[in-house]
């Protein structure tokens, strides 16, 4: 989750818009945290209660948790006025939330060689939009193919991390499973499994569920059930935002090649200039620190005594090819679990479709 503090009051007019409000958070966001206030441009605004703020502040440190708290995620419009919104008479407290982009990579499991798709996403996306998406890509890319090839009726689609998928295909394949089917086929008998009521009851009432205690139910169970089962807890819920996946992942490592990188720091150049008198190019912050200590240029150690030869020159076009290399560095992966590809088999389709009705969370 990205989280600023701010120090201080920003003053504004009840007469203001939410977007009149945010540019002015931004503006005094610029001095003191630059890279915040870069983030927050174009981020949706949303108002929460106060008590219910105040309430909820130590819990909400996620998207999921901001959409529970307020019971929908709709933001607030642009031209909203701060008298209406209650924030005048401190009725209620503003939450900005970036608009950041992803870019996600899908790995496609239907039993059928599917090539992976990249998707740029907005981070605020849930799974279930994220699924009418691919289905989008996947249809725009069978039409492009020949006439002889039908297409697939997917149908069921469950999401998990690819990494963990990897590793029931690894499991697959020490056990004689045909890679990425022996996965799709057994996430598609756990799910029918489980929508017969036999190991779990999804469709009734606790009382009305069978009343054998759960260990001796988990005892009657083979091996390969079990990790069905297991395997079924593991997939994402339809609900979930993206944006908060990808939190809760560890941070990788971004490899980009060694010329975008600060001679000084090692670091990414997010603020590329130019030194005048040497024509090197440095991340800004390193520059100007250098310059404090030393009137020297860092690699070619030459002398810049006059204050022309140490006047930083953006480098723009530097700045673009180090923001289109980040942009293309992949920032999640994750994978689409297909499984209703049994067309001849009338009733699993019918279990399957009251099966992605769970997952989605309708009724």
């Amino acid at each position: 989750p990205f989280r600023v503090e701010m120090q201080g009051a920003v003053a504004c007019l009840s007469s203001d818009t939410t977007q009149e409000l945010r540019q002015r958070i931004i503006t005094a966001l610029s001095d003191t945290n630059p890279e915040a206030s870069s983030t927050l441009k174009g981020s949706q605004v949303f108002c929460v209660e106060a008590s219910l703020w105040e309430a909820s502040r130590p819990s909400l440190d996620s998207l999921g948790s901001l959409a529970q708290l307020l019971g929908h995620f709709v933001p607030c419009s642009d031209s909203a006025r701060l008298s209406r919104l209650g924030l005048v008479d401190g009725e209620a407290h503003i939450v900005l939330v970036p608009d950041r982009q992803l870019l996600v990579e899908v790995k496609i499991c239907d039993g059928r060689e599917t090539p992976s798709r990249n998707l740029r996403v907005p981070a605020t996306l849930r799974l279930a939009e994220l699924g009418s998406l691919l289905e989008q890509s996947l249809r725009e890319s069978e039409q492009e193919q020949p006439a002889s090839e039908a297409p697939c009726d997917r149908g069921l689609c469950a999401w998990a991390l690819a990494s963990t998928v990897e590793a029931w295909q690894a499991e697959d394949r020490d056990e004689g499973e045909p890679g990425s089917q022996g996965v799709v086929a057994s996430m598609v008998d756990s799910m029918v499994s489980l929508s017969t009521g036999r190991r779990r009851s999804f469709g009734r009432r606790p009382s009305e569920a069978t009343s054998s205690p759960p260990l001796k139910r988990r005892r009657s169970l083979s091996l390969g059930q079990v990790r069905s089962e297991a395997r079924t807890e593991a997939l994402l819920s339809s609900d979930a935002f993206v944006g908060d996946i990808f939190a809760a992942q560890p941070a990788g490592q971004r490899v980009l090649p060694a010329h975008y990188l600060c001679p000084i720091s090692y670091d990414v150049m997010r603020d590329p200039v130019i030194v005048s008198g040497s024509g090197n190019t440095y991340d800004r912050k390193s520059i100007e620190r250098h310059f404090q200590h030393k009137h020297t240029d860092p690699i070619s150690n030459s002398e810049l005594r006059r204050a022309s030869d140490r006047r930083l020159v953006p480098n723009n076009a530097l700045r673009s090819q180090v923001d289109e290399a980040e942009r293309s560095q992949v920032d999640l992966r994750l994978a689409a679990l297909y499984g209703a590809c049994r067309p001849q088999d009338s009733a699993r389709g019918g279990y399957l479709g009251w099966c992605a009705s769970l997952l989605r969370g309708s009724t």
